[in-house]
């Protein structure tokens, strides 16, 4: 496991973690919101999945995002130790 490098570190996994899956909430509500415009009252399940679906896809790419930090500070160590 990599030692996770400071406080600038700590700023990029909560962006990843927590800021990616509210945004991705944010569209999903969104989204419903126009959706229930357009095509007249819709149940609240589409509310729900609509929010569910988008908010665990940013939740994946904050997931992704960071495993890369992680990845990207593994080899910024070993080439510094060259």
């Amino acid at each position: 496991m990599v030692e996770i490098d400071g406080m600038r570190n700590f700023v990029y996994i909560f962006i990843y973690l927590v800021i990616f899956p509210l945004i991705g909430a944010l569209f999903g509500f969104i989204f419903f919101s126009i959706l229930n415009f357009l095509n007249g009252p819709l149940s609240e399940i589409a509310l729900e999945i609509s929010i569910a679906a988008l908010g665990l896809f940013g939740l994946f790419a904050g997931v992704y995002g960071t495993v890369l930090l992680f990845r990207i500070d593994k080899m910024k160590k070993l080439n510094s130790n060259k």
